[in-house]
């Protein structure tokens, strides 16, 4: 009864470690068209810390009870880096 989707997990992961490299790459080119030189290491070095620090508290926030709190902290803070 029970299909073996091996395959398609693996592409699912592949496939959102390919978008997540494009988002990257896309963010250091535009932040270097958009800023002016001066400003670029210091847009860098911000976003770098706020990354580490969501970074730390990700496992934090995942044990929270009950499952629906970790779930509403990340998508509100995917909504506010979209917009930012």
């Amino acid at each position: 009864m029970f299909i073996d989707l091996t395959w398609l997990i693996a592409i699912c992961v592949f496939s959102t470690k390919f978008f997540v490299e494009a988002a990257f790459m896309l963010a250091y080119y535009v932040n270097s068209e958009m800023f002016p030189p001066l400003f670029v290491p210091f847009s860098f070095s911000v976003c770098g810390f706020f990354s580490r620090v969501v970074t730390i508290l990700a496992p934090q926030i995942a044990e929270v009870k009950p499952t629906q709190i970790p779930i509403v902290i990340f998508l509100v803070l995917a909504g506010v880096a979209s917009v930012a």
